[in-house]
């Protein structure tokens, strides 16, 4: 008995269907890598603007620090605003000569919803020498 051979058409039939395969793994490879990035980069601006929220509310709960340290925590602003982003402060007294401040940090995203931060310590404010000192108490 013998074998046929496979004819020329069907070779060529057989070549195309492998290069169609390869092509749609390649696209499908494709896909995946750039949906990977896309999502890779959206986390990165989102860690960005976390740490400028974090920052802004760092700066409020300096700015309190300061003003407990001069003694005017009753003037302490409830808020700043930073181009793109906003810190609310507040200061309440928890006992005498202890305070707890906290602040939120607020940084707009392209998406509408900011990036949120809170803050909260709680100080001791006491006077020695004629000086103000302010310290962690927590």
């Amino acid at each position: 008995m013998m074998l046929k051979r496979a004819s020329s058409g069907a070779r060529k039939g057989v070549a195309l269907l492998t290069a169609l395969v390869v092509l749609a793994v390649a696209a499908a490879l494709s896909v995946t890598v750039t949906v990977h990035e896309l999502s890779t980069r959206k986390e990165i601006a989102l860690g960005v603007e976390k740490a400028q929220a974090r920052w802004l509310a760092r700066g409020g709960m300096e700015l309190a620090i300061a003003h407990l340290a001069a003694g005017t925590q009753d003037k302490t602003p409830k808020s700043l605003e930073i181009k793109g982003g906003k810190a609310t402060i507040t200061v309440t007294s928890v006992v005498s000569s202890r305070w707890q401040v906290e602040t939120t940090g607020e940084f707009s995203r392209p998406d509408g919803r900011p990036a949120r931060v809170t803050l909260k310590r709680t100080f001791a404010v006491k006077t020695t020498e004629g000086k103000i000192l302010v310290s962690p108490a927590d």
